[in-house]
C-alpha cells in the first residue's frame, strides 16, 4: 500500500524550499493572521484517483490528484512579485519529470500540464493574488 503522507510530503516540501524566505502554508498546520503578513504561500495536495486494476495481476497503487498553489502579496505594487514567487516553485515541480529516479527510491512523483498563472486584485483584502495548478501522479515501488 502507498503511503499518501509521503506523497503529500514530496510535493509540499518542494514547494516550501522553492518558496525561499515566503511563508507557505500547508493544510492541517497552525494558521496565522494573514491579514498581517505582506505576502505568503497557500499550498493544497488534492487526492483524486487511486489505484488501477490489472489483468491477471494485482492492481498497481497509481496515485493521481492536483496541486493548487495561491500567492498573496501586497497590493498596488503590480503583477510581478506574485510571479517572481511562483516562477521557482512551477520550475522546481517540473523538475520532477526530469530524473529517472534510482531503484532504491520508494516514492516516484510526477507533475502534469501547468495551468496559470492567474492574477486578480481581491477587493476585500490587503492582497494581490497568483494562482497556478497542475495535476500530478505518483507511485509507489512494491
Amino acid at each position: 500500500m502507498i503511503d499518501l503522507q509521503r506523497i503529500r510530503g514530496i510535493y509540499e516540501r518542494i514547494a516550501i524550499d522553492a518558496a525561499g524566505l515566503v511563508p507557505v502554508c500547508v493544510e492541517n498546520q497552525a494558521a496565522v493572521d494573514f491579514s498581517a503578513v505582506s505576502e505568503y504561500c497557500c499550498f493544497y495536495v488534492n487526492f483524486g484517483r487511486m489505484q488501477e486494476g490489472v489483468i491477471g495481476a494485482r492492481p498497481q497503487w497509481h496515485t493521481r490528484g492536483s496541486l493548487v498553489c495561491e500567492i498573496y502579496t501586497r497590493k498596488n505594487i503590480g503583477p510581478g512579485r506574485g510571479l517572481q514567487i511562483a516562477s521557482p516553485i512551477i520550475e522546481a515541480l517540473m523538475a520532477l519529470n526530469d530524473t529517472v529516479p534510482p531503484i532504491e527510491q520508494q516514492i516516484i512523483a510526477r507533475v502534469g500540464t501547468l495551468a496559470g498563472p492567474a492574477q486578480a486584485q481581491l477587493q476585500d483584502r490587503p492582497h494581490h493574488f497568483t494562482r497556478f495548478s497542475m495535476p500530478f501522479h505518483a507511485r509507489g515501488r512494491p
